[in-house]
């Protein structure tokens, strides 16, 4: 093995000793030099995707706190509008009463003003437990048991509370805003105020910013699409929405799709109660920023370039300077061998290399003269 390795070794000595010194030099120069501007542009192009992601990272932060106030806010101005109506003293001594026909009377042309300008697809009386009323958005459906559909409607009448956030009902997951009545210190039942959570809910949300939301739901332990601003679901990895099931955090990823970049923020979504019922996903174009770093490792790499280019120009000067009057030392040195003392080496620097031609010239000068004494010698001895 040790022969082996000794055979290898030489021959790796034998085709760099081949090279001459110039080309040793500058080879060693060019290899330091790939090896320092590629590790500089790796370094730049690194740098520059963290500070891109991380101000994606905030920014799609940003907007999940955003989206989720906005339902906040959607939610309560639905139980500003309940609670007024909870309020309203006709309109409790009506549903005391239980005359389906006067509340209709009393409350069916303000439904129809609000929901013109507030798009308010529920309005819904229900009696104590969960029993149905009346239903202003679908008057001639009342008097159904909403125990097992609808337990904010439950957790209302029986906290004589009012419940705010995000319920699924028969019409879909919906923003609810549900309020108590009382009338003459009785609680008698809750009105119900509840506002789009769908496509034009989340179309609405977006048509200031640049970008898409999606909205999963929790179905038999696996997630369905239920509203989107997008014609086609990203490929997203299920490892993602596992992620934000189990962590309940926010989980931002990077993919490529149908020649696009996206950036994507996927994190949980909650009801009424605090419970998870699914996951929010905000996607982004990032092709600009995925252009931008591209510009960045290309100007990186032809300043890199250019640098290489100079450097090496500087290189071959300075080797060919001192490679010069080493390559004349040989040159002389091999007519000397043949018996021509008559040349010497140009000395043009002060250094090392100068001072090595000087001390060669003076070795050359001095065979000439002891060639020359022996010759008179040896003619003198004959």
């Amino acid at each position: 093995m040790s022969e082996q390795n000794s055979s290898l070794v030489g021959e790796r000595n034998g085709l760099f000793g081949k090279m001459k010194i110039a080309q040793r030099m500058l080879s060693l120069i060019l290899i330091g030099l790939l090896l320092v501007v590629g590790a500089l542009v790796s370094l730049s192009v690194v740098k520059q995707t963290r500070i891109a992601e991380q101000e994606e990272d905030r920014r799609f932060g940003d907007h999940y706190v955003s989206f989720l106030t906005t339902i906040e806010e959607h939610g309560e101005t639905a139980l500003a509008l309940a609670i007024n109506f909870a309020h309203t003293p006709d309109v409790q001594r009506t549903f005391a009463a239980r005359d389906r026909e006067e509340l209709t009377r009393l409350t069916l042309p303000v439904y129809r003003v609000l929901n013109e300008e507030f798009d308010i697809p529920v309005f819904h009386f229900h009696l104590p437990p969960a029993t149905s009323f009346l239903r202003l958005h679908l008057l001639e459906q009342y008097g159904d048991d909403l125990s097992d559909s609808r337990p904010a409607v439950l957790l209302a009448n029986a906290q004589q509370t009012a419940v705010v956030g995000l319920e699924r009902g028969e019409g879909g997951l919906g923003i609810r805003g549900i309020a108590p009545v009382s009338y003459e210190g009785e609680h008698i039942g809750t009105v119900e105020l509840g506002l789009d959570f769908g496509e034009r809910f989340l179309r609405h949300y977006t048509e200031h910013y640049e970008l898409d939301v999606s909205v999963y739901l929790i179905e038999n332990d696996d997630l369905r699409l239920y509203a989107s601003t997008l014609d086609e679901r990203l490929p997203v990895p299920p490892e993602v929405y596992e992620q934000v099931r189990e962590s309940d955090e926010t989980v931002t990823s990077r993919i490529s799709h149908a020649g696009n970049h996206y950036g994507v923020l996927d994190g949980p979504l909650y009801d009424y109660s605090g419970e998870l019922i699914g996951v929010v996903e905000i996607s982004a174009l990032r092709n600009d920023v995925v252009g931008d770093i591209q510009r960045g490792r290309n100007e990186s790499l032809l300043a890199g370039g250019l640098v290489l280019v100079v450097v090496l120009a500087l290189a071959y000067v300075n080797v060919k300077r001192i490679s010069a009057p080493l390559t004349a030392m040989s040159r002389v040195a091999k007519r000397a061998a043949a018996g021509d003392l008559s040349q010497t080496v140009p000395v043009t620097t002060e250094d090392e290399v100068g001072v090595l031609a000087r001390a060669f010239n003076h070795m050359i000068e001095n065979l000439r003269h002891l060639l020359e004494r022996i010759g008179d010698t040896s003619q003198q001895l004959s």
